[in-house]
Formats: structure tokens, sequence, C-alpha cells
């Protein structure tokens, strides 16, 4: 590592900031080790890591090598590549998808940039819209103002595979972090902006889903969590007549430091929390939440006095049951993960439908909608689904939506409301003729070398010693999905008994480890028991191990 720190600070002199940092911690080993001692990789979500100096960080240098073996391989596959490129509102983004911009011109091959930060969706629309080879959106999604990423699309708009990752990986060990000089910007004059055309069409296509529901009579509470969202999302819900909306004036515009909101992830209370103070002061319906690349929303609605926020299953629930009963689809088909609630599978079995179940990443979502397409399916899509409060309507796009999903919430909601139902309602109902099924998700970070030692530690106890019981009942079905033949091998264990099951798994984008614990019942308050027993009796000792 000392051999790498010091050739990086030889080889960046010009670069003040990187200089500056390595400087820093001249003579601290812990930190050069933390920062040289790996490369960043592939994971679920592209690459993402800490902003900063080193392989193991997202800098200008990591960008420049990543797009040069893009470039390598897009000219394997291509006789004149093209690459459609977004990014957020982070530190560093525009930096970074100017430099991934300079690089693949300086090789050749024409880029198109919007001129704005861009929601991730439009992103996988645009690629196909233009037609390009490829997409790139730098984008940490919603981890916290340190991180920033990489992710790259294939020709059809979906994160690329992992065969796909693992040749531009190929390509990546070929080139020096030092090759390019990403402060060299003699090429953006070459770019090709993307223009409002795009993002209006795209708007166009998914205003088309909408078909429902009396506007006018919801009030909405949104926030943009600082990110991408604001625009697309605020002009597609007036477009369609949600004109009573009320935006969070703290979260509205871009903010790197998301001031308010520490963590942007919509899966979480905190996320959530202004936009619940605006909304009891408003006396909202609903109240959304995108993430800062608005690829995901999350949801509350108004529950009595207060407001509940919905979980990203019981959204997934609630939306494929309003599909089923207002568009009475023939054959529809849903696409989830094996990480999500199985609840949305018997209600569109009830209409003669079938789900598909796929590994945690949107990309393998976008996989399956794309065997669909090819074996002429793909009419019958009806949603796709991740419990991470991903969703996805149509066709128009391979990756999780926010700004359609916002507008089917408020579509769903406007309807039921006309109906005099609120969602909660909705939700009663629906486990009242189904089955209650509660799904409850643990995390737990772990950062650094320690942290990935914890963590693969946890996951080899596990594959060794297995889990004899959950809940009380006796585990009777485990599945190590590095030993499954129907699925590409992936880092996950499951445990199940007749009424509980458990996934585990470490995080692709984050350092972290999840559980995801799912409990089927006749009650509420059964389920709810039976989390308490796996609380008291198995967690703790799991994360022991």
């Amino acid at each position: 590592m000392r051999e790498i720190y010091a050739q990086w600070l030889k080889e960046t002199a010009e670069n003040e900031e990187i200089q500056a940092e390595l400087k820093a911690i001249e003579g601290d080993e812990k930190e050069i080790e933390e920062r040289f001692y790996k490369h960043l990789t592939f994971g679920t979500g592209g690459l993402r890591g800490i902003l900063g100096a080193g392989t193991n960080r997202m800098n200008e240098y990591v960008i420049a090598r990543i797009s040069l073996a893009l470039a390598d391989y897009l000219q394997n596959k291509y006789s004149s590549p093209s690459v459609a490129i977004a990014y957020d509102s982070r530190k560093k983004s525009d930096v970074f998808a100017h430099v991934a911009a300079s690089v693949l011109i300086s090789r050749g091959i024409k880029a198109y940039l919007f001129g704005e930060l861009m929601p991730t969706p439009i992103l996988s629309f645009a690629v196909r819209h233009l037609g390009a080879s490829a997409g790139i959106v730098v984008t940490a999604s919603h981890n916290p103002k340190e991180y920033n990423g990489y992710k790259v699309y294939d020709h059809t708009g979906c994160q690329i595979t992992t065969q796909a990752a693992e040749e531009i990986w190929g390509y990546a060990a070929q080139h020096s972090y030092l090759e390019f000089d990403p402060l060299v910007k003699e090429n953006y004059g070459k770019i090709t902006y993307i223009g409002e055309e795009v993002v209006d069409r795209f708007l166009e296509r998914v205003g088309s889903y909408c078909k429902l529901g009396d506007p006018a009579g919801l009030k909405i509470v949104y926030t943009p969590l600082n990110g991408t969202g604001n625009k697309p999302v605020r002009a597609l819900l007036k477009k369609q007549g949600f004109e009573n909306v009320t935006v969070v004036a703290e979260q509205e515009l871009p903010d790197s430091d998301f001031t308010t909101c520490p963590y942007p992830n919509p899966e979480l209370k905190e996320a959530l929390r202004l936009a619940i103070e605006y909304a009891e002061k408003e006396g909202a319906d609903i109240v959304l939440a995108t993430d800062p690349d608005c690829d995901r929303v999350g949801v509350a609605y108004q529950a009595g006095g207060g407001y509940r926020i919905l979980t990203g299953n019981e959204v997934g629930i609630l939306l494929t049951n309003f599909l089923v009963e207002t568009r009475q689809p023939k054959e529809p088909i849903i696409i989830s993960t094996i990480v999500s609630s199985t609840l949305p599978e018997f209600i569109v079995k009830s209409s003669g439908g079938e789900a598909y179940y796929v590994y945690t990443g949107f990309k393998f979502i976008g996989e399956k909608m794309n065997e669909l397409e090819r074996s002429g399916d793909i009419s019958r899509h009806l949603l796709a689904m991740e419990e991470s409060c991903g969703y996805l309507i149509g066709d128009y796009a391979r990756d999780k939506d926010g700004v359609g999903a916002s507008l089917l919430i408020c579509e769903m909601a406007s309807y039921y409301k006309s109906r005099g139902k609120t969602l909660g309602n909705v939700l009663a109902d629906i486990y009242k003729k189904y089955g209650y099924l509660l799904s409850k998700l643990y995390s737990f970070e772990f950062k650094g070398i320690e942290g990935e030692r914890k963590i693969a530690g946890i996951m080899s106890a596990l594959r060794k010693e297995g889990l004899q019981s959950l809940a009380g009942e006796k585990v009777s079905q485990n599945t190590d999905y590095l030993e499954v033949t129907h699925l590409e091998k992936a880092d996950v264990l499951s445990f199940s008994t007749d009424k509980v099951k458990l996934i585990i798994r470490p995080s692709g984008t984050e350092a972290k480890i999840k559980f995801y614990l799912h409990v089927s019942g006749d009650t509420q308050e059964n389920c709810e028991g039976k989390v308490r027993l796996f609380e008291e009796r198995e967690l703790e000792k799991i994360l022991k191990s």
C-alpha cells in the first residue's frame, strides 16, 4: 500500500485537492491502508464508495480508469458506440460526469450528457430513446453525503449484467488510475447535450399510464430530498391534474450536504420527518419522498391524528392490488426480488397472472423484462418492485422509477379517497382477503477492513452452523444461493419454517449486512409476536457469530 500511495502522491501533483488529502494522511498507515487496500468494484448498484483520494475511494482518477475500460468494452462490441450520461446532486457528480464524457470522447465515442442533474429512470429511458450503446449515471442513490457512485447501463437501458461487469473490469486491469489526466478539459466542447425533448417524451410515456382517480381531490406533500426529482415529479403531477402539491422548501433545491436529512433514504422515518411536519400543517392525504437520484419513493398516508409510513413491501402490495383492480389485466406478470414480500404474487395470481423472483438489484429485474420483450410477453408486464421502495410500471425504462411511481401512488390514493378509503383501509382489506404477512428489514453497518471481515465472518458461521429455529419454530429449509442451480451464484442465505422466512445478504452498495424477515399469520398481533421472538432469540446470536 505504501508504494501505491507514493505513486499517487507523485503523479497527481497538479491536482491540489487530491494532493492535500494525500499529504494529510502521510504517516497514518491505517488510513493509507483503508484508502488503497482494494479497488472499488461493481456491486449491486455499480461502483460506489466514499469520496476521496485512493483506489478504494470515489475520485476523478477512479472515474477515468473505469471509463477507459468501458470504452474498450464498447469498441469491441460496436462500430460507432455512443453513451448517454446523467448525474445527481451529490458532491462532484457533475465533475465525474464530465470526466467520463471526456474520456469516452478521447477514445472516439460519442458522449451525450444531460445539461442539468437528472433522475436515473430518465437516463434509462434516454438510452433507449437515443439508441445509445450504453449509459452512465453518476450517483450514490440514497447513501450519505460522503458517498458517490458510477452506474453503467447497456443499450436496453438496463444496468449491465454480471458478465458485462466482469468483462469491463477485465479491461480496467489493463489501465492505470493515473493514465488519463482528468484535469484536461479539451474534450468538453465535443459533448452533445441532451435537450428537453427527451424529458418531455419521458413524461408523456409515463403519463400515459395514469388513467383513473380525481386528482383535484388529493392533497399531497412532496420532498425530493434535495435531489433530482424536484422538476420532473412536480411537472408530471401537474401535467396529470394533481395541482394540490406542497413541496418541502428546505429540501426542494439541490444540496450536496443534505443538511436537513443526512441519510436521504426514503425507507427511513427520518427522511420523511420534515415532509410529515408539512403534511400535519396542510392536512395532506399523502406524503411522497424520492431519493437523490429519484429512482425510489417513500410514502406515508394520513391515519387518525398522524401519518403512517408504509414499507416498500406494503406499497408494492397496494400497487399490485390497485393495478389488478383497476386495469383488469389479462394474465399479468409482476417481477420482484427474493427478499421482497410474496403477497403481491397471491394478488396477481387471483387474476390469472404469475410472479417472477430475481436477486436483489434492479438490473436483474431489467434482465427479466428484456427476456419478456424477446419472448413477446412484455405487454403482460404489470409491475416490477423491490422492497427497498423501487417500482416500475410499463416498459419505457429498465430501472426503477421514482417519477412514475410517484404518479401511480397519487392516482391510487385519489382513486381510493373518492371511495372513502385510505391506503390503510385498503391494506387491511387485502390482509383480510389473502392473510397477514409482516415483513421487516434489519440493517447493520460495519465499516472498513474490520467491517468486511465481520460481515464475512457472520456469513461463514451461518453456512457452517446454520439455524435450527426461527421465532420458536423449527427451521425446515435452508438455501445457500452460492449453490443453487437455477440462478447465478450469490452471497445470500435463506432459512424457512412453516410461517417464518429469514434471508441474509451483505449489501452490494453499502458496508452493511441485511436481514429480511417475513412472518405470516392470522393476525397482525400474532406476526408481531413472532418478530419479537426472533429479535430476542436469534438476531443477537447471529450478530455475535
